[in-house]
This record gives structure tokens, C-alpha cells and sequence, in this order.
């Protein structure tokens, strides 16, 4: 059986009880002067670059039947654990609050207006038809069974996590074009995600309004 005993840290100079450590704790060691000056770049890749070469053999080295887990699957007493472990973790920012400061860094420090990577002709500043009111809203939100065509959230669920109806998309982002086959019910998330890569979406949500007709 290993002996723990009492020794100094080679850092701070405090008595600890270990078993073959140099150091109390992590940032003991993390202050050494090996570890500062790794820190600072002097023992690291910072600055350099790999070859192609080398690049194109770290690809090949796991490819195919080199890989190690080639052919072998997870079994389902893996699985089962494996998504046990994983409920209810948490993310680093579930449930944090940003103090205001911090809000306003996030603010200016975003790409704004032209310099956005989502910058389109600056159309999102356009404003919405008269057409597109409350009413034909509802109708769309009935015709969709008040469900995102996205990821089938209910607007119940909507409510009660951000306290408001399921918005409603324009297919063909053209705000004026309030055509019953142009406007269809999304929940935010899918509403915000459809601002990226409009191509895919256009085509995805066009499908499900002429491949599964909707009553109207």
C-alpha cells in the first residue's frame, strides 16, 4: 500500500498531505517558472505553422480501417449510460445572468449593419406590408395547428418560455408577399436560424407548404 505523507509545496512552501506531488494544487503548479513561460509562448506552437505534408498525414493516419474504432459500435448498456450521465448538466451559461456592462461590451463589440456576415441589401429594415396584421397571422398559426413547421413546437411551449405567440415566417423574405403559401408558422429559434444559409431554408420550408398541401 502507498504511504501518504506530509510535504512541502515546492511553490507556496505549505505543508500538504499527498503522495509523490510536487506542488498543493494546480495553481501552484500553473505558477512555476516552467509553466509561465509556456504560458508565454517560449515552449509552445504559438506563432508556427504545420506543412501540408504533415497535415495530409494527421488525415490519414485515422482513415478507414487505421481507425481504431472502425467497424465496432457502441453498445446499447453505453448508450443507455452514456445519456444517464449526461441529464441534467448544465451548461457553463444555463441560468446566468449578464450584468449590464457586460451586455453593452457584447453590443458594441458586434458586427452591426453592413459589416454583419447576414448583411442582405439592408431588406431587414424594410417594413412589413400592410397585409401582414394580426389577423393573417392567426389564420396561419390555425392553418399550422399552432405548431413550429421547424422542430414542432407547440405554442403553449412557446408562451411559456418566452411569453409570446409563434412568429410568422415569410418563406421567400420578401415582406410584401403575404401569399397563404409564402408565410408559415415558426418558433423563434427556427425564425432566428432561417437568417443563415436562406437557400436551404427556402427550399425546406417550401417543401413541407406544396409537398404536404395545407388546408385553407
Amino acid at each position: 500500500m502507498s504511504r501518504i505523507y506530509k510535504q512541502k509545496c515546492r511553490q507556496c512552501n505549505h505543508y500538504y498531505e499527498g503522495q509523490g506531488k510536487k506542488f498543493c494544487s494546480f495553481r501552484c503548479y500553473l505558477n512555476t517558472d516552467i509553466m509561465s513561460k509556456t504560458h508565454r509562448g517560449q515552449k509552445t506552437f504559438l506563432g508556427k505553422k504545420h506543412t501540408e505534408e504533415w497535415k495530409q498525414k494527421m488525415r490519414e493516419i485515422n482513415l478507414g480501417e487505421k481507425n481504431p474504432r472502425w467497424g465496432k459500435k457502441h453498445t446499447e448498456e453505453w448508450k443507455e449510460q452514456k445519456s444517464k450521465l449526461s441529464k441534467g448538466i448544465n451548461t457553463w451559461s444555463k441560468g446566468r445572468i449578464l450584468s449590464d456592462e457586460h451586455k453593452r461590451k457584447i453590443r458594441e463589440n458586434s458586427p452591426r449593419g453592413e459589416n454583419s456576415p447576414n448583411w442582405i441589401d439592408g431588406r431587414s429594415f424594410l417594413p412589413y406590408s400592410k397585409e401582414f396584421n394580426e389577423n393573417i397571422k392567426k389564420h396561419i398559426r390555425k392553418i399550422d395547428n399552432y405548431i413550429c413547421q421547424g422542430c414542432w413546437k407547440s405554442e403553449e411551449e412557446e408562451i411559456k418560455e418566452f411569453n409570446c405567440r409563434l412568429p410568422i415566417h415569410h418563406i421567400d423574405y420578401n415582406k410584401n408577399n403575404c401569399d397563404f403559401y409564402n408565410l408559415i408558422t415558426t418558433c423563434r429559434s427556427c425564425n432566428s436560424k432561417a437568417n443563415k444559409n436562406r437557400e436551404y431554408w427556402v427550399n425546406f420550408y417550401k417543401s413541407i407548404v406544396y409537398d404536404y398541401p395545407r388546408e385553407f
